[in-house]
C-alpha cells in the first residue's frame, strides 16, 4: 500500500536526519520544501514531493521521470499527483464530447 503524502513526507525526514525525528530538522528552509510542514500536521502538498525530487535531480523533469529509485519515499509523488487516488476528473474534451454526443441524440 502506498503511504500518504504526509507519511512519506515524514519518512523522507527521518532518512534525511538519520532516523531522528523531524523535530529535530534544522534544515535550510530554502532547500527542502518539507521544511515548512516538519511540525504541522494534515495536509502536505504533494507538489513539495515533485519539488523534492527536481532538487534531487538538478531541477531536469526527464530525470524525474526517468527515476528507477523506488525506496525513495517521495519517488510515488514524483509527478506532483497522488498515485493512490480512485477518482479522476474527466478532462474537458471528454465532457465536450460527451454533451455533443448527447445533443446529436443518437
Amino acid at each position: 500500500m502506498i503511504e500518504t503524502p504526509k507519511e512519506a513526507q515524514k519518512r523522507y525526514c527521518r532518512e534525511c536526519l538519520g532516523g531522528r525525528i523531524e523535530e529535530d530538522c534544522r534544515g535550510n528552509s530554502i532547500q527542502c520544501p518539507f521544511y515548512p510542514y516538519r511540525k504541522k500536521y494534515g495536509h502536505v502538498p504533494v507538489k513539495g514531493h515533485r519539488k523534492t525530487c527536481l532538487s534531487c535531480m538538478g531541477g531536469s523533469y526527464d530525470l524525474v521521470d526517468g527515476c528507477q529509485t523506488e525506496d525513495c519515499a517521495c519517488h510515488p509523488y514524483r509527478y506532483g499527483k497522488t498515485p493512490n487516488r480512485t477518482h479522476k476528473r474527466p478532462s474537458k474534451k471528454a465532457l465536450d464530447a460527451l454533451l455533443n454526443y448527447q445533443s446529436i441524440g443518437v
